[in-house]
């Protein structure tokens, strides 16, 4: 698999890896004293599915924090129990929508889809979780989610899931071709809800089949060369101590965007040249 320095040519390596994480997570999901995971920040992908192993989650309300399971966009699915665990804390609908689109969701809408049991401002943050936590010291109950007879039969019921699970093939039947990890991702969830140990399995080894696949192998090649186009020292030989004076600033293009690059560098003390069009 590239990943910039090397190769995964084996399926061992990532097996045992993949094996060692579901293990400490189940660990951490089995301890008897209340757990909780405060969540500020970027919590996707593996991120979220440690966070999932906990009896219970906070997350900061502000615009730095997303949550999600996002590895579809990478070719792969969730390998560390994200398809198993989601399900039982948003219902299927919302688990299947969030793994397929590899939504990030913000820590409101979190707490409304009961991804999380809070969502605090910054400003009284740290007051809430104190809060929390001796709420959930003293076995003080959480607030039951509100649910609609629609949601609760399709969520619910076994008529209502096979429903769910029909539509979501139908709607991915033309993309499953080309990106085989969405239906994986359907048959995980889907065999999760009846029959969690064939759910688990299924999660597993469609994981570490897809990770050797063309569509992974792509995607996974085209987030790391993200990844470092967003890096200052990709660009720039950071080591040198070579400075140069720029005098002059080309735009090309004489739209609303460009006039205004134009005006910036004017206040930045560049001369404008700009002719027209």
């Amino acid at each position: 698999m590239s990943g910039g320095s090397g190769r995964l040519r084996r399926r061992t390596k990532p097996r045992v890896a993949l094996e060692a994480g579901r293990q400490i997570f189940n660990r951490i999901e089995r301890l008897p004293c209340p757990t909780v995971a405060v969540v500020h920040g970027v919590c996707l992908g593996g991120g979220l599915e440690f966070a999932l192993v906990f009896r219970h989650r906070v997350a900061r309300d502000d615009a730095a924090t997303r949550l999600g399971l996002v590895e579809t966009q990478l070719g792969i699915i969730p390998g560390w129990g994200g398809t198993q665990r989601l399900p039982k804390l948003v219902g299927m609908r919302a688990a299947m929508r969030m793994i397929l689109e590899a939504s990030k969701l913000t820590a409101s809408e979190a707490a409304a889809a009961g991804l999380v049991d809070l969502a605090a401002p910054p400003e009284i943050f740290e007051a809430a979780l104190e809060q929390f936590i001796a709420d959930r010291l003293t076995n003080k109950p959480l607030p039951a989610r509100r649910r609609g007879l629609m949601a609760s039969f399709l969520d619910k019921t076994w008529l209502g899931r096979r429903l769910v699970v029909h539509m979501t093939r139908q709607a991915i039947a033309g993309r499953g071709r080309h990106y085989p990890a969405l239906s994986t991702a359907v048959d995980a969830v889907a065999a999760g809800i009846r029959h969690p140990e064939q759910g688990s399995r299924i999660e597993k080894e469609g994981f570490v089949r897809l990770l050797f696949t063309d569509a992974a192998r792509n995607l996974l090649e085209l987030f790391f060369q993200r990844e470092r186009a967003g890096k200052a020292k990709t660009w720039v030989n950071m080591d040198s101590t070579e400075t140069r004076k720029v005098r002059s600033v080309a735009v090309i293009g004489g739209g609303h965007h460009g006039r205004r690059h134009c005006a910036t560098r004017g206040d930045s003390g560049f001369r404008d040249d700009s002719q027209g069009d």
